[in-house]
């Protein structure tokens, strides 16, 4: 799996129209081969700061989304944020759920 992560500090008067901008690509983007999530998620300490969070089953998922059309869209949207954006790739080679919390608090 691949995680892919945008950070966006916007403007308050942009923020209306990078959230419109960003929700027009989520529904599309989630219903791509290979998308495992899409989600457009907000700081509750700083309004101005926007998280766009993508997993991905495979690289090869990923890289044909960065070729599309609708992350051009992203890339557009970063050019408006307020501060320089941070973008991260993470690759997954594991995951648990609470099993593993189960685990580790039973010692």
């Amino acid at each position: 799996m691949v995680i892919f992560t945008l950070r966006l500090e916007v403007a308050p008067n942009d923020r209306l129209n990078i959230l419109k901008a960003i929700h027009a690509i989520i529904g599309p983007t989630a219903v791509l081969k290979g998308c495992l999530h899409c989600g457009l998620y907000s700081n509750s300490q700083n309004d101005d700061e926007l998280i766009l969070l993508e997993k991905w089953k495979s690289q090869q998922d990923l890289e044909r989304h960065i070729r599309s059309d609708d992350f051009h869209k992203i890339l557009t949207v970063m050019e408006a944020a307020k501060k320089k954006p941070e973008i991260s790739f993470y690759s997954v080679a594991s995951k648990a759920g609470l099993e593993l919390v189960k685990k580790i608090r039973s010692g």
